[in-house]
């Protein structure tokens, strides 16, 4: 700095919170304003335009202000700025006694500096016009000699840089600045040049000043952003929040203008992507959170019974075809306006029944074979819509309805067995024998035969492991058990929506008294080498998947596959360490 200053001298000052009112002048129409600042560096702006800072020892005065209501504005960067409405009156000086209180936030590099030469007294302002975009003035950063600093470091980036003073921009452009260079701008000749430099080390406070030094640390901007919960239902809101740093003002799409960090509720008809953007001195980030609007209507229309019976003996109709229409439109969300209509009758309210009387169209003697539709239509102010049809069937009998069951189409259960530690980690395609596969295949080749019969059907597979092997360990195979019977079962046609899977782990093991009981009921009872291992084959019994069938309830069988030709893979003898802890069980 050309002129020496040191931040501490204005260290005793506080805010008085007033204006002392001293007659100095006698002007028609102007008044003038003294302001005492801490720090020292301080700039002034009154109206948005930089009107000078304040000197060594933290005065300034300002004459000329034409008299009335002024906002001043007192900066200094890593400082909370702080505002005024000032009166001037006509002839008189207003005193303002200023302390900022510092914004302690480190900052870490790298870094590069902008050096600005010319028009010492002028503003400066980072990627922004107004005064929240001021950094200092360029007495602050158009030197370097001895052990002194007068350094604007920002992080490497593209800078618009304003230099202003009044009303004027003395000079406007875009700076780029790589770490470890110097970019120097030339104010009066608009020219720049890029030279090496080498900045501090470590962290550094935002702004620090002493004896003819400054060094202002430029705060990158960052941006949080956050949309909970990210899916509602039409009419319903979501809650936005964001925050800041190094961020002087923000907006946020579809809102406008908002503060630097808070919250604000939405509730939008579409699904919406928000996007916050954050701006500072450092720059700008955004962050974006979509909020996705189920405009999903739910509706149902019945006619009772489906099929009814007329009958007409000459002129006269003996039996006319009577029915109920039922529906019913509901949505998730808050109340949005629906409208609903049913066809023929015309504007239905949301749920309701009415009895209706078809008229028949056959005059001809002979059958009476004829289908009535009736269509219920709903929308709602999200763009959801939803239709539904029921057909009423007029006969001269009513049909039974048809029912199956799993038997019905040869759907049986057995519970499917692994090796030890199959699958492993790394190939979890393997592990399933050929007799488990076959097991499966009938399974998958009845089920899909089934499920055409109730379509809310499936396949609950839980999948266990022997007590061997840490928690952790057999957790994550017991998955991958289940995992493998699913991707099977799936390669064989059965729906992958249509098959639940559930892992146990090494818990909720069965028993060896259950084993025992079992094996005693077993078609295919265990060779007698097995039976004399019984600590083995409790451990072969619980390397199985159970599978349930739902919502009929239906459970697998448990029984061993003695009988099967590759069941001696399966069972595995324990190797000799684990014979110990059969002793020990």
């Amino acid at each position: 700095m050309r002129r020496a200053r040191h931040a501490g001298m204005m260290a005793g000052l506080v805010i008085l919170g007033m204006m002392s009112v001293v007659p100095v002048m006698k002007a028609a129409d102007t008044g003038s304003l003294r302001v005492w600042a801490w720090p020292a560096q301080s700039d002034i702006y009154i109206d948005g335009q930089h009107m000078g800072d304040a000197t060594w020892d933290g005065k300034v005065k300002i004459k000329g202000i034409s008299a009335g209501a002024h906002e001043v504005g007192i900066y200094c960067y890593g400082f909370v700025p702080q505002r005024y409405t000032v009166t001037i009156e006509a002839g008189k000086t207003m005193g303002l006694h200023v302390k900022l209180v510092p914004v302690e936030t480190p900052q870490t590099g790298p870094w590069g500096r902008i050096k600005i030469e010319g028009n010492p007294r002028a503003g400066v302002l980072l990627n922004g016009k107004t005064p929240d975009y001021s950094v200092g003035h360029v007495d602050m950063f158009d030197q370097e000699f001895g052990t002194g600093h007068e350094e604007l470091l920002v992080h490497p980036g593209t800078y618009q840089v304003n230099v202003v003073h009044g009303s004027k921009t003395i000079w406007s452009g875009s700076v780029k600045v790589d770490a470890d260079q110097m970019v120097v701008v030339n104010t009066k000749t608009g020219q720049q040049r890029t030279e090496k430099w080498f900045g501090p080390a470590g962290t550094r406070p935002q702004f620090q000043a002493g004896l003819a030094s400054a060094r202002v640390v430029v705060e990158p901007v960052a941006a949080q952003f956050s949309a909970e919960p990210g899916t509602v239902n039409c009419g319903d809101s979501s809650k936005l929040a964001w925050s800041s740093t190094g961020a002087v003002e923000g907006e946020l799409s579809q809102v406008g203008k908002v503060a630097t960090s808070g919250n604000q509720e939405v509730s939008p008809k579409a699904t919406t992507t928000y996007t916050y953007k954050a701006m500072g001195p450092g720059g700008e980030a955004s962050s974006s959170a979509t909020v996705n609007v189920d405009s999903t209507i739910n509706a149902s229309l019945e006619v009772t019974p489906q099929e009814v019976h007329y009958k007409k003996v000459g002129e006269k109709v003996v039996e006319a075809p009577t029915a109920t229409l039922s529906w019913s439109v509901t949505e998730p969300g808050a109340n949005t306006g629906l409208a609903t209509s049913l066809d023929p009758l015309g504007s239905v309210q949301a749920s309701g029944s009415q009895q209706v009387t078809p008229a028949v169209t056959a005059t001809a003697p002979g059958p009476v074979d004829q289908t009535e539709t009736y269509t219920l239509k709903a929308t709602n102010a999200c763009g959801g819509a939803e239709t539904r049809t029921a057909s009423l069937h007029i006969v001269g009998s009513i049909a039974p309805a048809v029912s199956v069951t799993a038997s019905d189409v040869g759907l049986t259960l057995a519970s499917i067995f692994f090796p030890t530690a199959y699958p492993p980690t790394r190939r979890p395609e393997v592990g399933l024998v050929k007799s488990q596969q076959e097991s499966l295949g009938k399974l998958a080749d009845a089920f899909k035969k089934y499920v055409q019969y109730d379509q809310t059907a499936k396949l609950v597979l839980d999948a266990h492991a022997d007590v061997r092997g840490g928690k952790r360990y057999n957790q994550g195979l017991s998955e991958r058990r289940a995992a493998r019977v699913k991707d099977y079962l799936v390669s064989q046609g059965v729906p992958a929506d249509a098959v639940e899977t559930k892992a146990q782990g090494k818990t909720d093991q069965m028993s060896r008294a259950d084993v025992k009981e079992l094996e005693e009921k077993n078609p295919t009872p265990p060779p007698k080498m097995r039976a004399r291992r019984t600590y083995a084959d409790w451990l072969a019994y619980n390397r199985r998947v159970d599978i349930t069938l739902e919502p009929a309830g239906l459970k697998s069988s448990q029984y061993y596959p003695h009988g099967a030709a590759d069941s001696s893979i399966l069972w595995q003898q324990p190797r000799p360490r684990w014979r110990m802890v059969e002793k020990m069980q």
